[in-house]
């Protein structure tokens, strides 16, 4: 398994699939405004028809419309709780990996500032790739197979930051 972390907001690298943290706000488009419009506006058009809310654990997928390198958008709901602790991030970051292994998603940037502002890109980083590992049966460093389940082939991640202190941090 593959990871960096990078102090920016490139949309348009080339990957299987873009997935960003979402919380519920009456207009979530206002939160992500060069995604929306990078993407023509689809986050408005998503949450007018009532797809894409920010509601906890909720996992809205889409094939990406022009504009983004992304072949598919996740858009994982994070709840409108201030904050989460460590075992809400493990939950969440637990369902999005196996929501990206059921498709069969081996290469992926993540936009997670909206759970990072929740908690903390530490703890964000580290259950993310803890639940990828878990999922593709993938470890930065691979131990033997407990049940001799053979891994999936590698998985190629990256994880959008804001600033270079975040990218230290993470």
């Amino acid at each position: 398994m593959k990871f960096q972390i990078k102090a920016n907001n490139d949309f348009q690298t080339k990957t299987d699939c873009l997935v960003v943290a979402v919380a519920p706000r009456k207009k979530i488009s206002t939160a992500h405004p060069e995604l929306n419009k990078l993407t023509g506006k689809a986050l408005d058009r998503l949450q007018d028809s009532g797809q894409l809310t920010g509601e906890k654990e909720r996992i809205v997928s889409i094939p990406v419309p022009a504009g983004i390198g992304a072949e598919k958008l996740i858009f994982m709901g994070i709840g409108d709780d201030k904050t989460l602790d460590t075992g809400k991030v493990r939950e969440l970051l637990a369902s999005l990996a196996s929501q990206l292994k059921s498709q069969k998603i081996f290469a992926a940037s993540f936009d997670l500032r909206a759970l990072v502002a929740k908690s903390d890109i530490t703890t964000v980083s580290r259950h993310l790739v803890e639940a990828l590992g878990d999922a593709y049966y993938q470890y930065l460093k691979q131990p033997k197979a407990a049940d001799s389940k053979k891994a999936d082939k590698p998985f190629k991640g990256t994880i959008l930051c804001n600033d270079k202190q975040q990218q230290a941090a993470a």
